[in-house]
């Protein structure tokens, strides 16, 4: 769904619902194949807020959240085993307010073995 920047969350996040967003979606195409799941969305989606369903928004965004660091990470490693590497940013800080650029140096990667760099800033 990120590659083709599809959102996960979408204005309703009820199981059924033609507007719960691709998580939910991919979350019920999944049931039709896997009876343990489907079991579980049964009996615990839609009972609303005080029920533990590990359906909601904030797994969700913790599953967003841990997918990204297992992402940066996956990157990061790649960037150490070469010798020479070449970067291209997007230095506009993201939603969280942190410049990638920053992120980049705060990772361990020796950046003196970057031979090559582009930014992509938007005009003031």
């Amino acid at each position: 769904m990120v590659d083709r920047d599809h959102a996960f969350r979408g204005s309703d996040e009820t199981i059924g619902s033609p507007h719960n967003g691709n998580y939910l979606g991919l979350l019920e195409l999944i049931i039709r194949f896997d009876i343990f799941l489907a079991q579980h969305i049964n009996t615990h989606a839609n009972k609303g807020k005080g029920h533990t369903s590990y359906l909601s928004r904030t797994t969700c965004e913790e599953f967003i959240h841990l997918i990204a660091s297992s992402l940066l990470d996956h990157i990061i490693s790649e960037i150490k085993k070469c010798k020479y590497y070449s970067v291209s940013l997007n230095s506009t800080p993201d939603i969280s307010h942190v410049d990638q650029f920053d992120f980049l140096k705060k990772s361990g990667t020796d950046i003196k073995n970057c031979r090559s760099q582009s930014y992509d800033m938007p005009a003031p």
